[in-house]
C-alpha cells in the first residue's frame, strides 16, 4: 500500500440492505487498555476514532424529494393560515379565535401537520435507506394525505378530515415498518 493511502474495510454492507458502513482502518486505533465503552473513553480516544461514510441506493433520491414535499406542504397550508388571518382580521400573536371557528378549522390542520412531520422526516429518510422506492411511495401517499386531510378540514366540518387521516396513518405505519425492517438488516437480524 502506497504511504499516504488509506485501506477502507466495509464494516456492515448487505444486498438486502443497500447500506454500508465503512470505516478509515489506518484511523481506528485499537481499544486502549481499560476502554470498554464509549462511556470510559477519554476525548483524546474518541477524538481517534474514525469517521463514517453512508452508501445508499441511487432511489434513495425519491426518498428526499419526500422531505422537499413536506416542505412545500408546510408553506402551502402556512399560506392558507395567512390568507384566513387576513381575510378575518385576526392579528398575530392570536392562535385561535372564538368567533371564527372556520380559522380555528385552518390553524389546526397546520398544527397538526407540525406535530406529524418529525415522525414523517425520521421514518421517511431511515426507511429509505433500505426500502428507497417503498419508502418514497408511502411518503407520497402521506403527503397527498396531508392535502385531503387539509381540504376536508377546511371545510369547517373537523369529521370531513377522516379519510386523509386514514390515508397519512396508513402511510405512516408503512414507513414504521420500514424503519423497523432498515433496523433489523443493520442489526444483522434478517
Amino acid at each position: 500500500m502506497q504511504e499516504g493511502k488509506r485501506k477502507l474495510c466495509v464494516q456492515k454492507s448487505s444486498s438486502c440492505c443497500g447500506v454500508a458502513f465503512a470505516f478509515n482502518s489506518s484511523l481506528h486505533p485499537p481499544t486502549p487498555p481499560g476502554v470498554t465503552s464509549l462511556k470510559s473513553a477519554s476525548k483524546k480516544h474518541l477524538e481517534k476514532m474514525a469517521p463514517v461514510a453512508l452508501q445508499v441506493h441511487p432511489e434513495f433520491a425519491y426518498s428526499l424529494l419526500c422531505v422537499v414535499g413536506a416542505y412545500a406542504l408546510h408553506l402551502w397550508q402556512m399560506m392558507q393560515v395567512g390568507k384566513m388571518r387576513k381575510a378575518l382580521k385576526i392579528f398575530y400573536p392570536t392562535m385561535y379565535s372564538d368567533k371564527h371557528p372556520e380559522f380555528n378549522c385552518y390553524q389546526r390542520v397546520h398544527q397538526n401537520t407540525l406535530e406529524q412531520v418529525p415522525f414523517y422526516l425520521a421514518s421517511v429518510l431511515a426507511a429509505g435507506l433500505r426500502h428507497p422506492l417503498v419508502a418514497a411511495g408511502a411518503g407520497l401517499a402521506w403527503l397527498a394525505g396531508r392535502v385531503v386531510y387539509s381540504y376536508g378540514y377546511y371545510t369547517g366540518n373537523p369529521k370531513h378530515r377522516m379519510p386523509g387521516v386514514f390515508v397519512s396513518f396508513s402511510a405512516q405505519a408503512v414507513l414504521l415498518v420500514g424503519v423497523v425492517s432498515t433496523a433489523a438488516g443493520l442489526a444483522g437480524w434478517w
